[in-house]
């Protein structure tokens, strides 16, 4: 097993290829692949509570943690994540997709979709956005639909213009506005929280853009 501390050689992807929509351009990013490592993302935590092996990358029982990309995206994006979900009602873990204008905790603006709870009574997942000056959201008081709580998923956040549009399976689950959101530029952003039986493993990222990418990578 890989750890934090021990990871192999980078598994950063970057593809232009010719597309029909407007989507044209690829950013890609393998965890299950022999090259991936954590510390080609920017990440909040402690390195040794994030676990990446040939399945993907997920965090220790008990504990939360946050990656960023290493490049900053501007325009419009459809961001896919497959990752496997397993959970029961006694270990829930929690996963969220965001778009964020500053990295590690600076961030001053956001558009996100955010999963409570997975697989507890308590499940419920929001939608929201917000800026400087205001904040919108909107909870959803049920479980998250069309998510496999025993199996492998893919999310997609696809966003054009100021609308977005949460897809789940291939199946659309919602569709909000981001208006207020007032950056031009943004990194993905996944944060991940297991419970002692609950987990999450992020397999692959897939970003299609439209405009432009800038590389913003780790210090060393």
């Amino acid at each position: 097993m890989r750890n934090a501390r021990s990871f192999a050689v980078v598994a950063l992807i970057l593809l232009a290829v010719t597309s029909s929509g407007c989507l044209d351009k690829v950013w890609s990013y393998d965890f299950t692949a022999d090259t991936a490592k954590l510390e080609d993302w920017h990440y909040n935590g402690n390195a040794e509570y994030f676990n990446l092996t040939d399945e993907g990358l997920s965090m220790d029982a008990g504990t939360s943690g946050r990656i960023f990309t290493p490049v900053l995206f501007n325009g419009d994006i459809s961001i896919t994540v497959e990752m496997d979900v397993v959970g029961d009602e006694q270990g829930a873990t929690d996963f969220d997709i965001c778009l964020v204008d500053k990295k590690l905790g600076d961030d001053e603006n956001c558009v996100f979709v955010s999963f409570k709870n997975l697989s507890s009574i308590e499940e419920n997942w929001i939608q929201g956005v917000y800026s400087p000056e205001v904040d919108e959201c909107r909870i959803y008081r049920s479980e998250v639909p069309f998510l496999d709580k025993d199996g492998p998923n893919t999310i997609e956040l696809d966003k054009r213009g100021n609308t977005v549009k949460l897809s789940i399976n291939e199946k659309l689950a919602t569709t909000f506005d981001m208006s207020i959101y007032q950056a031009q530029d943004y990194y993905l952003l996944i944060w991940m929280r297991e419970s002692s039986n609950g987990n999450i493993v992020i397999k692959k990222v897939d970003v299609k853009y439209g405009g432009t990418i800038t590389p913003d990578p780790p210090t060393p």
